[in-house]
Formats: structure tokens, sequence, C-alpha cells
């Protein structure tokens, strides 16, 4: 009897440990995800805030050849996304102290080289979408749309631009989706969506912005819940506010009180990204 006893206890105690190994194998799925943008996204990001802060000071660029006013004036005055691009960049720690231009020349040859690398940028990326693979159908509008861009910026087709590099930027929080959960990508389509507001509202087109804006409302409580779980009430408070100003100025039809407001709100999506990401 007691034979049979140490025999079964040997047994047992060689079979634990094998059944303590295969409980140390369950890990979570995801343990291997990527947690973070990658830096190919935020540089091409980089490149189309930069395309389109150029294209947006061509309206500055001509009123001060023709003599009218003074070029921080003008900055805000002539162009579409002037604050709003500055706030993103500043508050997003990518400010950068540049010359303004001289003449338009000067602007085309910058946001030729500009597109130029973000040809190059876009061939070094795409081995990793098509590793994480990312819908070809999300790629593909990319690529079309970067066409597109290329070909107003030939045409010096300022106002294009705007709307293309914009438009690309509404494709790049897609592409990251496969990266990154919400609500990351979800604040990379506000600024898409935010930057939309201002070029319809440029056109007189209210309606469209409040379209736009109408959405940004309906999908915040995303941004806001996250910002509950970081403890960030306030500034949960101050981006909630700051879209009820925008909606009030929309409502006004003025398009400058439309671009200070759109800057306040800029500033805060940019301050989310860094309290979340």
């Amino acid at each position: 009897m007691n034979w049979r006893k140490f025999i079964l206890l040997l047994v047992l105690a060689l079979l634990l440990p094998v059944a303590c190994t295969g409980e140390k194998k369950k890990t979570p799925q995801n343990s291997g995800a990527v947690k973070t943008i990658p830096q190919g996204i935020k540089e091409i990001e980089g490149s189309l805030q930069e395309i389109m802060r150029q294209a947006d000071l061509i309206p500055v660029i001509d009123k001060l050849a023709a003599g009218e006013g003074e070029t921080a004036d003008l900055t805000f005055e002539a162009t579409t996304f002037g604050e709003v691009l500055a706030r993103e960049v500043e508050t997003g720690g990518r400010e950068k102290k540049q010359k303004p231009p001289q003449d338009e020349a000067e602007i085309w040859s910058q946001i030729k080289q500009k597109v130029t690398a973000l040809h190059s940028q876009w061939d070094q990326l795409e081995p990793d979408l098509m590793q994480k693979k990312v819908p070809a159908a999300v790629i593909g509008k990319f690529e079309d749309e970067l066409d597109s861009l290329t070909l107003f910026s030939t045409a010096q087709d300022g106002p294009s631009i705007l709307r293309s590099a914009n438009q690309l930027t509404g494709y790049l929080y897609q592409l990251m989706a496969s990266f990154v959960e919400d609500p990351i990508p979800l604040t990379y389509e506000f600024k898409y969506h935010l930057r939309k507001i201002l070029l319809h509202a440029a056109s007189g087109a209210y309606d469209l912005a409040g379209e736009n804006l109408a959405y940004m409302q309906e999908q915040k409580a995303a941004l806001t819940m996250a910002l509950e779980d970081k403890k960030a009430s306030a500034l949960e408070a101050e981006f909630s506010a700051s879209l009820d100003n925008l909606q009030r100025a929309l409502d006004k039809q003025n398009f400058d009180l439309v671009k200070v407001n759109a800057a306040v709100v800029m500033e805060n999506l940019a301050l989310i990204l860094q309290a979340i990401e």
C-alpha cells in the first residue's frame, strides 16, 4: 500500500510542472499588438500639414505683393487653415520657426518638394500596411488621392491642394486604425472634420459645415470617456464647450468667428492626444 501511494505521488509530481507550463502559455491574443502609431504615419501627417500651410499662404503672399497689410495680420485674415494649423502643430510639439516665403515661386517650389517627399514616405510605409493587412480599399483611396494632390501641385491649384491634402489626413486615421484602437484614430478623424468645417465655411456652405460638426458632437462620447479614464475632467469640459462655441459661430455664419473657435477646438484635440496616447 505504501509503495502504491509513493508511485501515485511521484506521477502527480511529474505531471504538475506540465500543467503549470500549460497555464503560462495562455497570454492575451493582442499581447503583441502595436500600441503606438507608426512613425511613418506621423511623418506623412507632418508633410501634409506643411503642404496645407504653404498652400494656405498663397493669398497672403498675393496681398503682400500688392502692398496690403503686414504678414501677421494677413495670415489670419487671408488664410483658411492658418490659426488652426498653428495650434495643431505647436500644441502637438512640432513647432518649427520658419521664415515666410518671399513669393509664390518659392511656395510652389516648397510644395512640390514636400509632395515628392510624401511619395517617398508612402513607399516606406506601405510594407508595414501590408504586413498589418490594412484593407486594400483604404490603401487604394490614399494612393488615388495622393496622385490627385500631385497633379494639383503641378497645376499650381492652391484651393484644390487644401482640399486634397486634408482628404489624405482623412484616410490616415483609417490606416492607423489597424495599429491602435479608438479613441486615438477618432481624434485624428476629428481633426480632419474640423478642417473640413473650415473649407465649407470658407465657401459659404455653412449647412455642410454644420453636418461635420454634428458628426463630431455625436461621436465625442468616446473621447470624453477616455478623458474620464485619464482623470482629465477639466479638459473634457473645455473640449465640449469649444464644440458648442464653434456651433454658435457657424450659426452666425461669420467666418472669422469660425476660425477663432475652430482653433480652440484644434488645440483641445491636440491636448487630448497628449493625454490618451
